[in-house]
Order: C-alpha cells, then sequence, then structure tokens
C-alpha cells in the first residue's frame, strides 16, 4: 500500500489521479500530521509512503516548523514503529539546513532527519511546480487579464519549473524502482537533475 501525505494539495492532487489510474493500491492520509496515534493507524499496511504534506504555501516560519519538520519527524517515528519499506520526500532545490530562507532551511533539516532515520528514502528536489489551480500561475494569468495589453511578468519573463501534472506523471516509475537504503536518485547526488534523470 501506498500512503501519500497531503494528498489534497497541487501536487498530491495529481499525483493520486495518476496513481489511481494505474491501479496502484493507494490511500491519501487523512489525519494530523503532528498525532502519533491517528498515524500509527493510518500506517497499518503502508509499504511506501509519499510525503508531500507541508505549510510552504502558508507563509508562516512557526507553521513550517510544525508541519514540515516536527510532522516529518513523526512520520519517521511512527514509519520505523510500522517497519514502513520507503519514504519518498519531495523537498526543494537548493534545500540546505544552513541557509538564510526559512523555507530552504527546514526543507535542509527534514532532509536530514531522513538521512539519519535508517530507513529507506528518496528525496526529490523539485523545482517550482506549475498547473491548474496553483498558487502562482493563476495570479500571474489573473494580472496578466486584468492588465492586458500590459503584462506583468517577475525576473524579466521567464518562469523555471515543472508542470505538476508532467512532474507527477513524469516520476511515476520511480515507485517501480526499489532504491536500497540512503541513496539518492541516480545521478542527482550533490546537485538538481532533471525529470528524465529521475
Amino acid at each position: 500500500m501506498i500512503l501519500v501525505t497531503g494528498a489534497s494539495g497541487f501536487i498530491g492532487r495529481s499525483l493520486m489521479t495518476v496513481l489511481q489510474n494505474q491501479e496502484r493500491p493507494v490511500k491519501a492520509y487523512t489525519g494530523r500530521i503532528n498525532d502519533p496515534l491517528g498515524m500509527r493507524a493510518e500506517l497499518l499496511d503502508v509499504e511506501t509512503i509519499i510525503h508531500l504534506a507541508g505549510a510552504e504555501g502558508r507563509g508562516r516560519i512557526r507553521l513550517l516548523r510544525h508541519v514540515d519538520l516536527d510532522g516529518t519527524e513523526r512520520l519517521i517515528e511512527e514509519s520505523q514503529r510500522a517497519q514502513v519499506k520507503h519514504i519518498i520526500y519531495v523537498s526543494r532545490l537548493n534545500a540546505d539546513r544552513a541557509s538564510s530562507y526559512p523555507l530552504l532551511r527546514i526543507k535542509g533539516q527534514v532532509e536530514r532527519l531522513l538521512q539519519q532515520s535508517g530507513l529507506s528514502y528518496t528525496i526529490i528536489r523539485s523545482a517550482n511546480l506549475y498547473g491548474r489551480d496553483d498558487h502562482f500561475f493563476n495570479v500571474i494569468t489573473s494580472l496578466a487579464a486584468w492588465t492586458w495589453p500590459l503584462v506583468w511578468l517577475p525576473g524579466g519573463g521567464g518562469l523555471t519549473g515543472d508542470r505538476a501534472d508532467d512532474g507527477s506523471g513524469g516520476r511515476r516509475n520511480d515507485l517501480r524502482r526499489r532504491p536500497g537504503p540512503h541513496r539518492a536518485a541516480p545521478g542527482c547526488r550533490g546537485r538538481g537533475c532533471d525529470r528524465a534523470q529521475l
């Protein structure tokens, strides 16, 4: 069984659709990420966790710590107890425990928790993902429609990242691979990698 935390979020919705279309045994985590008893019940018969839950879009450092860092710590503890075989964590490019940016610092700390957990894991460092109902692209298109014929685009107009439906679909084959404990995705050690390398 595959358990997806953050299944109701932007990436999670696309990923759940892909996994359900492939008729994989998957369920969404429905409890609170910091509730060990609720989590324990949901981890029964789970072999793989795809950990997407996070407070990145909510804008508060305290909430980031509570959900991303403390929540992942609970998830790791309960995964060890339930003998989960593998955790896939979607982090961010440039995640670093020493970063001056709170989001990247906390994502780096979460990566470190996984590295020290003794569990088998895969860390995917993702760029921004765009698509229907995201929190960035919709604002830009609304702004463009409102200010037409002038269109404001940040950073000179270039967008970096990937489409969420392409990103999830491009990585769906990762679930078939069974990397050994403590392995980064092939070819991605110490640097970012693109979807083709995964």
